[in-house]
Formats: structure tokens, sequence, C-alpha cells
């Protein structure tokens, strides 16, 4: 879905964000790099290659975000507006790709409804597989942003060290205030179930944005050991737990958190059953989530 160019530079950065030929040259790697992690990691390949992974830069004007659509048969990527209230290229972000590609890879294996508590859980995997494939750290699209702007999420603190700002039960009318009213460089997220944003269905679709971030918490734990001081599981091996709950297709469709842990459990038993470290990386998963409040 690349444009061909018959100049051979592929360095014009145009007159505008939409003219600007680096857009397709960081598409093309960044999803080639990702594209080449899932297949040489878990031996995933897209369609089982009787598809090609279309891919296409430049959607809309100015476009602050990416997306991957079934429906249109392939994954997209705005332009972003290049101002401090946006974003810089989306192209730009290995993670962004990667959580993109994550998404399809979800709805082919195990689609999740996007909306509410399953939604959460889709756009948290997506979350996970982007930290693990640009591996660099646990933020998602610190890259993309524009000036000193810090990144979209944080996985491995959600709410930015102002937890404090989200009380149980806080409805979204009040929590989409809370940037302003406090002067926020960036919007903070729920980090555990008793925190959990309550939104209606036409407020980020029932908060799968919001919420994904409880869930974030969970897998930095997991993968770390950190705060919850047991043995770290490593982003690895977390993966290929994450990637056998996919392939085995263990949750349903409207997944909730609950549904979440023990489909998670299930594919570490199955992943773990030879490992001498079985019993301290179980235990690992349970702490991580009791820290974040799933029963």
């Amino acid at each position: 879905a690349l444009p061909i160019y018959t100049d051979g530079t592929w360095e014009d950065e145009g007159q505008s964000r939409g003219d600007n030929q680096r857009a397709e040259v960081e598409l093309y790697l960044n999803m080639g790099r990702t594209i080449d992690f899932f297949k040489d990691n878990f031996g995933f390949v897209w369609k089982n290659g009787e598809d090609p992974v279309m891919a296409t830069a430049h959607v809309g004007t100015n476009f602050n975000n990416a997306y991957f659509s079934p429906w249109q048969g392939g994954f997209f990527f705005g332009d972003g507006s290049g101002t401090a209230d946006g974003f810089d290229y989306l192209v730009k972000g290995l993670d962004v790709a990667a959580h993109e590609f994550s998404h399809g890879m979800i709805d082919l294996y195990m689609p999740l409804t996007y909306s509410g508590e399953s939604g959460a859980l889709n756009e948290h995997i997506a979350d996970f597989f982007g930290a693990v494939v640009d591996g660099d750290d646990w933020e998602m699209g610190d890259n993309i942003t524009v000036g000193d702007n810090p990144a979209l999420r944080n996985m491995k603190d959600p709410t930015r060290g102002r937890g404090d700002l989200l009380t149980p039960g806080m409805k979204y009318s009040a929590w989409s205030k809370l940037k302003s009213k406090h002067n926020l460089k960036a919007r903070i997220y729920p980090d555990r179930v008793s925190k959990k944003i309550k939104c209606g269905f036409w407020q980020d679709n029932g908060g799968v944005h919001l919420n994904s971030s409880i869930m974030n918490k969970f897998s930095y734990l997991a993968a770390t050991g950190e705060e919850i001081m047991t043995q770290a599981i490593g982003r690895e091996l977390l993966s290929n737990i994450y990637f056998k709950m996919l392939k085995e297709k263990i949750l349903s469709s409207k997944a909730s958190f609950e549904d979440f842990k023990a489909g998670l459990l299930a594919a570490a038993e199955l992943v773990l059953q030879s490992d001498s470290r079985r019993e301290a990386l179980l235990n690992t998963l349970n702490r991580a989530f009791e820290r974040v409040e799933v029963q």
C-alpha cells in the first residue's frame, strides 16, 4: 500500500505533512521490524502468507491516530498534527506499529469485542506486544510526542505518580477534567480495579484505552517482579504466555478482567509445565494480579 515514487530519493519532506516521503520509509521499516519479530519469535505469519500486510501512511490530514481495520483490510497511520496538543508522524513509533499489528493478530486469533473490559483487554494486549517489540521501555508512543510532552501511556506507572487524583467510582466526565484542572502534561490512567474509570459506551467505547492501563500495570509487574518482590518472568517468557493464550483462543469475545486472569494462568500452566521455576513464576503472576486487584 506504499505509493510508488520515481525520484529515488525517499527523503523529500514535501510542502505539507502529507507529502513527506520519510513517513513512508519509517512505515516500511517499522512494520517490517514488527512482522519479522512475530515471525522470528512466534512463527506468526500474517494470514499464513496468503495475503500481504497492507499498511498505509498519510491517512487523513494531520490525523493524530493510527488504527487497524479488518473491514478495510489493513493498518492505517496518520501524519499527526505536529503540534503540542497532537503527535508527530505516527509511523515513527516502532511500538505504535507493533501495537496496531497486534490488534490485527488479536482479530485473527481471538477477537475481543471492542467495548468495556473486553475492549480494554484488546488494547492492553496490543500495548503489551508493542512494548515487547520495542523493548526499550514500558512507555507507549514516547517517540511520537511533540516537544517535551511525555509518552501517551506509561505501563510502569499509569497514574504518573498522581494516583491520588483517581477516586473509586470516578466517572469519565470527572476524569476528563483532570488534565486542565491540575495542569497535567499528560492524562493519568488507573492502575487497579478499584480506580477503574466508569464510562458510557460513547466515552472511549466504554473505557477501552483508559482502563487498559490496569492490565498494563499487571504486565509490567509480572515481567519485572518489581514492587511485588517476586521472581521476574521477563518480557520474552511473558510474551510467550500471552501468545499461547491467543493461539489457543482461550478467551471468549466478551472476556472480563477475571476471565483474562483465568485464561493467562491456564496458558502459563502450558508454557511453564517443564520449567523448573514454574511455581515461582506462577506465584509472580498471581501476585501481580493481586496488586492490580483482579480476583
